[in-house]
């Protein structure tokens, strides 16, 4: 397994972040849940409604994950991971600490996901941390993903 902390997302990473979207050969490389990421994650951090992490790999920002409440989805799980440190087990190691994170500060019983219905990558990657499909949405050409956090099952 591979090794990361989660810091919290600052000015810092909020630049790199942006630095790769604008600088990176395809748009499509950072598989976005939806064309309005990057205006809905800043109104969440604007609103107090995301608390957003910077993925780290020691010294290297390598990827970021959140977690929303908005538009009545409470605990919604997104991220992404920079291109050249995908399928290294970095976004799944990111899910298990965030799930540490949640359990211990939030009391969070389960976590929701939105993939859109193309994206194929970002539906592996949740299967692959104990994701299930709960539901389609025709209309926003998206599926909603849920996890019930481990903690949380054992009661």
């Amino acid at each position: 397994m591979v090794k990361i902390e989660l810091r919290n997302f600052g000015i810092k990473e909020s630049a790199l972040f942006l630095f790769y979207v604008t600088f990176s050969k395809s748009k499509t490389e950072f598989d976005f849940p939806a064309p309005n990421y990057l205006w809905r994650g800043l109104k969440g951090f604007l609103t107090g409604k995301q608390k957003r992490f910077a993925i780290y790999e020691g010294k290297r920002f390598v990827g970021a994950i959140s977690l929303f409440s908005d538009k009545g989805r409470k605990n919604e799980v997104g991220g992404f991971t920079v291109p050249k440190y995908r399928n290294k087990g970095i976004a799944k190691a990111a899910i298990k600490e965030l799930e540490k994170y949640c359990s211990k500060e939030l009391k969070i019983s389960k976590f929701l996901a939105v993939t859109d219905i193309n994206n194929l990558k970002s539906q592996k990657w949740l299967r692959s941390c104990g994701f299930k499909k709960i539901k389609t949405n025709k209309k926003n050409k998206e599926y909603i993903w849920g996890k019930k956090l481990k903690w949380q099952q054992k009661q």
